[in-house]
């Protein structure tokens, strides 16, 4: 099965959500029996009477807890108490409202709906809503929901996976906002042997985030995590490992800590081993449904990629929709497929268009190269390059590989951006050295042509063999072409034949036509005339002009078919017509049309 890369990697994040302080809803009340009974802060100065408010707390770590600052009217409170899972406020009666707030996290504030009595408690619950199981999470960099005894992981905004709350383990610190404020109080925490923040500083070299961007360093902390036995990053480590990244590319020492991940039923490993490391589908589609029990929405994703290639649209469209549904919105991108196609659900070409936009604008590096795709090539939306390309270089700067390689076509091409052949060179450049055949054939072109780049025919060679071993039809064709001219190789007419063989096997009609001329001339094959004229013959009856135009010299010569210049200038005419500048001069010689 076919894999998103995000999930090779898993970048887990294992640290509280961030709080967002609300009073629920209907909590204050006055408690009946409960006073007062510090007779020594019963009176201030002015010998007023207090109240006592008891807040109780739901969601709210004891750290937090200690955190929170309180505010109200002037001369409103004069002490607070800490009590297990409460805060105890003594209030002055002239008490109007509290304001509630911590210095790193969020605030809130509420009226008391009626006069405090002197001498009387009072009760409200102050929640973390954010740990409370809900539809949608708030927007930040990263979260965790907490829910039936499992913590739902969010990366970007995007779900990730669901794995076991450990409540031996207990942090001080919180989700960030932004990762350069919390760099210090990880690396504070990664020094002291914390395997969470050994995990979290390994996230932020992964992804550049307040430190300069290192896999090295990466996969290191990621590496001290794991031999504490944190699971997540355990799998952190053995994506490094099957990514190459940081380390050696190593698939057994990455299936090791994959495995001690899975031990431990992280949500985040079954999904990885379902991905990477099952001998059948049967078995990969086991651990994978059994991460997406757990609401992983990586695995429903990539269910939904099984399911996809299987051609059963239907179940794929429900898990594709589930992972979107789940904050996963490279899934978009097929539930797009999905609408517009209408796979497994009614064609719905606005649907489809939604779908992408919505990821796009939340920063979904798929749905971003997507959509500049569709507005590169007028699908779903009229053809418009400057959209294409704003799109294109936001995934291009993310790594996207093809939104790379479309880079590197708009500043070629000028489609949307002012024709720029260094810049288009690095993009293909860069999408080239990661494997992309398509941008290593570009690349071959840059070095052909010299264009952003110094003119280097054995460079340009290089390039073209790399994408035509991926069995790229225009390197193989190209290939083909050099090795018979002998630009930037000796010449070697059988290696040419070769390479051409190949294309044409791909249907390429240049190639096709080329074989032809090797029969016909003997050069790098046995000589035959019969097998040139049917290969000129297939490529004619697919309206090439040049085959067109070499059929027609075989009729006229009687190379390879019996002689024949009426038949001969029939097929000059097509070529003619088709633009062959050499089979107008034919029916010139010939007399004409």
């Amino acid at each position: 099965m076919k894999r998103l890369l995000i999930s090779s990697i898993i970048l887990l994040l294992s640290i509280p959500t961030f709080a967002q302080l609300e009073v629920k809803e209907g909590s204050f009340k006055e408690v009946p029996g409960f006073i007062n009974i510090n007779t020594e802060k019963m009176y201030d100065d002015n010998d007023k009477p207090y109240a006592v408010l008891k807040i109780k707390t739901e969601n709210i770590n004891d750290k937090q807890r200690h955190e929170l600052v309180f505010q109200g009217n002037a001369a409103t409170f004069f002490e607070i108490e800490y009590k297990v899972g409460e805060v105890w406020v003594y209030l002055s009666y002239y008490a109007t409202y509290i304001k509630i707030s911590h210095p790193d996290l969020s605030s809130t504030e509420f009226h008391f709906p009626f006069d405090m009595k002197p001498k009387c408690g009072y009760e409200l619950t102050l929640v973390n809503i954010s740990a409370i199981i809900g539809d949608t999470m708030i927007d930040c960099k990263y979260a965790i929901r907490v829910a039936n005894g499992y913590e739902e992981l969010y990366i970007d905004n995007q779900y990730i996976g669901v794995y076991p709350l450990d409540e031996k383990q207990a942090y001080d610190y919180n989700i960030p906002n932004n990762y350069v404020e919390y760099i210090d109080s990880f690396r504070n925490l990664a020094v002291k042997g914390d395997p969470i923040a050994q995990n979290n500083l390994g996230v932020c070299y992964y992804k550049g985030a307040g430190v300069e961007q290192s896999y090295e360093d990466a996969a290191n902390w990621f590496k001290y995590s794991a031999e504490q036995g944190n699971a997540v990053g355990q799998i952190n480590l053995a994506g490094c490992y099957f990514e190459g990244k940081g380390v050696i590319k190593d698939t057994i020492e990455s299936l090791k800590w994959c495995r001690k991940s899975l031990n431990q039923g992280l949500a985040g490993a079954e999904n990885f081993y379902g991905s990477f490391f099952c001998h059948d589908n049967d078995e990969s589609i086991k651990w994978l449904t059994k991460a997406a029990d757990k609401n992983c929405a990586v695995a429903y994703y990539n269910l939904g990629i099984y399911f996809y290639e299987q051609d059963n649209y239907t179940e794929a469209f429900k898990c594709f929709r589930k992972a979107s549904e789940n904050n996963f919105l490279a899934a978009n991108v097929y539930l797009s497929i999905c609408y517009r196609k209408g796979q497994g659900v009614a064609e719905n070409k606005a649907e489809a268009l939604r779908l992408l936009t919505y990821a796009a604008n939340k920063g979904t590096v798929e749905a971003e190269c997507s959509l500049g795709r569709c507005y590169y090539v007028g699908d779903l939306v009229a053809q418009d390059y400057d959209e294409a390309f704003k799109w294109i270089i936001q995934a291009a700067e993310k790594d996207d590989t093809y939104a790379q390689a479309l880079a590197g076509h708009c500043y070629e091409n000028g489609e949307g951006v002012e024709i720029n052949y260094k810049e288009a060179y690095k993009w293909y450049m860069n999408a080239a050295i990661k494997g992309f055949a398509e941008a290593q054939y570009c690349v071959g072109n840059c070095y052909s042509k010299g264009n952003g780049v110094k003119q280097n025919y054995s460079e340009a060679i290089k390039w073209y063999e790399k994408a035509a071993k991926q069995n790229y039809v225009k390197a193989q064709t190209i290939l083909g072409w050099h090795y018979s001219n002998g630009c930037g190789v000796d010449t070697d007419f059988s290696k040419a034949y070769e390479w051409y063989a190949k294309a044409a096997e791909q249907n390429d009609l240049y190639a096709m036509t080329m074989i032809g001329v090797s029969y016909m001339t003997g050069q790098g094959v046995t000589q035959d005339e019969k097998k040139a004229f049917d290969y000129f013959l297939k490529a004619a009856e697919l309206d090439y002009a040049l085959a067109q135009y070499c059929v027609g010299l075989c009729y006229e010569n009687g190379n390879g078919v019996i002689q024949n210049i009426f038949v001969a200038k029939r097929w000059y005419k097509k070529a003619a017509k088709n633009g062959d500048k050499e089979a107008e001069k034919a029916l010139e010689r010939l007399g004409g049309y």
